[in-house]
């Protein structure tokens, strides 16, 4: 029996949905009926309120119409995944939250939309339970792959306990980096950093000793060092929604 799946786009670039399609056949040829997807559908219709089995969701709160999209199509869906960091925890879209809003013309671009800045870029975990988490900038396909093939199938969708660092095979002498005192870490921009020895022991910031792993360490593969952009280890297991007075602790901070 074929599952309802809808996606939908939030505040984010549409990279997760690229991540999407890159799966292939796997999904797409049979056990998935998409109902409704601006990005995966040619025609999209009356198909908002299409009654849902996984709704997969892109991108951030980060304007009123995207609260109002996602209010609108939660009590026609079973199960809520969060594809990408944006939806997981906010991700690179959080930081509209450290700067007005309003400057030059990116204020005036949203009200010429009908748009209006949300007071709390964020997460939709913020407003609706999520029942699955695939975090990632973008997540990789073979993830997504095994977590929706999981979800279709019955089975239990797999869990990554191990870091990006585990999964990195750099030389390492265990020694602590030489910075000097009050100095600063190395750029990419300086010079090369050598391939085969590990990032952190040259005086490069890596993060990958604290980032979620089941990338394959990809970024360190091409002698750049981890970003994070699959976010700390310690959150995987705390994805959850947030209480009222969690959000209002939080835009409290922000005024």
């Amino acid at each position: 029996m074929a599952v309802n799946v809808s996606t939908i786009q939030l505040g984010g670039c549409s990279g997760c949905h690229v991540s999407l399609l890159d799966v292939g056949k796997a999904i797409f040829a049979g056990g998935i009926n998409v109902v409704h997807s601006y990005l995966l559908m040619d025609k999209v219709t009356d198909t908002i309120e299409a009654e849902t089995d996984l709704l997969i969701i892109e991108g951030a709160i980060l304007t009123n119409k995207d609260e109002s999209l996602l209010r609108q199509m939660a009590p026609h869906v079973k199960k809520v995944l969060a594809l990408g960091s944006c939806a997981c925890f906010g991700g690179i879209a959080c930081l509209g939250n450290l700067k007005s809003p309003f400057k030059g013309n990116k204020g005036n671009n949203l009200k010429e939309h009908g748009h209006k800045l949300h007071p709390l870029i964020c997460s939709p975990k913020a407003f609706i339970d999520i029942d699955f988490f695939v975090p990632g900038c973008p997540p990789p396909a073979d993830i997504i792959r095994d977590t929706i093939l999981a979800l279709i199938e019955g089975r239990p969708v797999p869990e990554i306990a191990h870091t990006v660092c585990d999964e990195c095979v750099r030389e390492r002498n265990y020694k602590a980096p030489s910075i000097p005192p009050g100095g600063k870490w190395k750029t990419l921009l300086e010079e090369a950093p050598d391939p085969k020895k590990c990032f952190l022991e040259q005086g490069y910031l890596c993060l990958g000793r604290q980032t979620i792993g089941g990338c394959n360490a990809g970024c360190i593969k091409a002698n750049m060092s981890c970003e994070g952009c699959r976010g700390p280890i310690f959150l995987y297991r705390n994805f959850r929604k947030f209480s009222d007075k969690e959000k209002g602790e939080i835009l409290k901070c922000l005024k």
